[in-house]
């Protein structure tokens, strides 16, 4: 916690899900606020000290009832970390979303086109070419009317950058491992996390902090 909060990142989170812990519902609990135990909805599976994998079907972290405190029309992020890179490291077109916010703002790590994309009302970011199989956490950032995308394992690379007009369902919060509806991920989760803009300085000090907690509990 106090790496995470010298990473000047604390205060700009309305979520933060520590998903790889000791136990089911540790996984769930809202680090920025214990009292929040996210519920799962649909089969998703518990692996201790990795975290939780979707079924494919209408399966998730549902984080939707978090408060919204410091998302804006003009200020967002939202980020995961995936355990079991590489496998696959190819979806297909039609692969759903890793987090989402039930249809406007949704991150795919992976996919058969693109490297990683993010969309906010419609408008995409997007980067082509081959995944790289070491890479863990992806990031989308709003600030003002432009949507960034970055990724990476120890270091992060911002990959894609769109102009786009959003509008108030930005503020929305995520469901972890979907967006909702009918299908899911089918990727296991680690880490997932919503707030605020975050700056890319931040971004890397909170990746740092993240990834650090992985190695000390021992997971990939």
């Amino acid at each position: 916690v106090q790496q995470i909060k010298d990473a000047g990142v604390w205060n700009k989170l309305d979520g933060l899900f520590m998903l790889a812990a000791h136990d089911n519902q540790a996984g769930r609990v809202n680090w920025i606020n214990p009292g929040f135990v996210a519920p799962i909805a649909g089969t998703v599976t518990f692996t201790t000290d990795r975290g939780f994998t979707p079924n494919g079907g209408a399966s998730w972290i549902n984080a939707s009832a978090v408060p919204t405190v410091r998302r804006t029309t003009s200020s967002a992020s939202l980020g995961v970390r995936i355990s079991d890179v590489g496998a696959p490291t190819i979806l297909p077109a039609s692969a759903q979303p890793d987090i989402g916010n039930g249809g406007d703002f949704y991150i795919i790590m992976r996919n058969i086109s693109f490297f990683a994309q993010s969309e906010l009302d419609t408008s995409l970011s997007t980067s082509s070419g081959t995944v790289a199989s070491t890479s863990r956490n992806v990031v989308s950032t709003l600030t003002g009317t432009t949507l960034d995308i970055y990724t990476g394992s120890s270091s992060m690379a911002n990959i894609g950058s769109q102009s786009v007009t959003p509008t108030g369902l930005i503020s929305a919060s995520p469901f972890i491992g979907s967006n909702g509806g009918a299908a899911s991920s089918t990727r296991r989760f680690s880490c997932a996390y919503f707030g605020g803009y975050l700056t890319p300085t931040e971004i890397s000090n909170l990746t740092t902090a993240i990834n650090a907690y992985h190695t000390a509990i021992g997971s990939p």
